[in-house]
């Protein structure tokens, strides 16, 4: 059985989508033959984690400073090296790396690993994303100049990139293999909806918030209505902090929208469920113009569609067709939304039709296991089965 050490910068002590998504690729992993541990921060500590699903163990390997801006440089040097002392150790096969920014540390665990034939794979989760850097806090913005100056010499020690962005062949010199995004659907629960209110809609958009989620357009979008009329009651509640939060704070408060968008912050768990089956329409990602690049594989449409509520997203994500009744597109440009528009397209849906026929759609279509399946299988390839 081959041996894969997943690594990864995401913090697996908050209950986040991305940490959702790393657990569902490694299952598939395991299912799919191969033997996964995974290293990652955990709090203050860097901890491995392996195991099964069933029995894992979690024990802390070393520390780091965890606070800005010093978190991401004092965590990669420690980060990585005690990857590569585990790698080495135990003798992996692979490294699968999800992608943060390149830089000096990351480097230099890669020679090493390369010297010792320890093959290396890289998941970029959104590319192109420079611009996703762009207009951020210093540090950010000097991870990315690093970055720039580190990622041509990813050729001379990668062996495979996986990226859900479509038509890439190569990233950086490297040998791209192009996946869908996917969702661990036996985690999700079927929502619990609490029914239509008449002369009622309310929007829920779930991020780390950033404007390339656009959720701007929506809450201008309500403000264009009640210009004009009065008669629909809308409601957006937005879950989640970021970067992006002040900036929709600021424009509700000039638009005068305080008792129409509600900021729940965080919310996980039993709390987020409670947020979503009071919600009628979900928000996926509509402001994806704004990094450049053709709207793709969201994530957030993918867990919208198995939580079994109809939702609003802009073209080009091969999965969700003009023939899914329960996507509502919009154009992928900063046009407000016309929220009236969507609640006459929302009142003539079927509850009792849509949230049993979402979720089934989401578990065939959508599952880890579907959509991972070539990774998983290039990975052993490469590794020699």
């Amino acid at each position: 059985m081959k041996k894969v050490l997943y690594i990864t910068t995401v913090d697996i002590s908050s209950d986040s989508g991305v940490k959702k998504k790393i657990y569902g690729q490694i299952r598939v992993m395991r299912e799919n033959g191969l033997e996964v541990a995974l290293i990652a921060p955990n709090g203050r500590d860097i901890v491995v984690v392996e195991g099964n699903a069933k029995e894992e163990r979690t024990g802390a390997v070393d520390t780091y400073i965890n606070s800005w801006p010093f978190r991401f440089f004092n965590l990669v040097r420690n980060l990585y090296k005690r990857a590569y002392e585990l790698a080495h150790k135990d003798k992996y096969d692979g490294v699968f790396i999800r992608y943060p920014l390149a830089e000096g540390c990351l480097i230099k665990m890669l020679r090493k690993l390369k010297k010792e034939g320890i093959k290396v794979f890289i998941e970029i989760p959104s590319y192109p994303y420079d611009l996703e850097y762009k207009n951020k806090q210093w540090y950010k913005e000097f991870g990315l100049y690093l970055d720039k100056i580190y990622r041509r010499k990813l050729k001379n020690y990668v062996d495979v990139i996986f990226t859900p962005s479509p038509q890439e062949e190569t990233i950086y010199g490297v040998k791209t293999v192009n996946f869908n995004n996917g969702v661990s659907t036996e985690e999700i629960e079927e929502r619990r909806y609490s029914g239509k209110k008449g002369g009622t809609l309310r929007f829920i958009g779930v991020a780390n918030l950033n404007a390339w989620h656009g959720y701007d357009r929506v809450i201008e979008g309500i403000a264009e209505y009640y210009k004009e009329k009065d008669e629909i009651d809308f409601i957006f509640n937005i879950v989640g902090e970021g970067a992006e939060l002040n900036n929709l704070k600021n424009l509700v408060e000039k638009l005068n929208l305080q008792d129409r968008v509600i900021f729940h912050g965080f919310r996980s768990g039993k709390e987020l469920d409670r947020v979503y089956n009071n919600s009628d329409v979900a928000i996926s990602s509509i402001g994806l113009y704004r990094l450049g690049v053709a709207p793709k594989l969201v994530l957030k449409a993918r867990e919208a569609c198995l939580k079994g509520i109809p939702f609003v997203a802009v073209r080009g994500d091969p999965i969700f067709s003009e023939d899914f009744d329960y996507v509502y597109f919009v154009s992928n440009d900063e046009t407000p939304l016309c929220v009236e528009k969507i609640y006459n397209w929302f009142v003539n849906l079927d509850p009792q039709k849509y949230l049993k026929e979402m979720n089934r759609f989401a578990k065939e279509n959508l599952d880890w296991r579907k959509t991972f399946k070539i990774p998983v299988s290039v990975m052993k390839e490469v590794m020699g089965r």
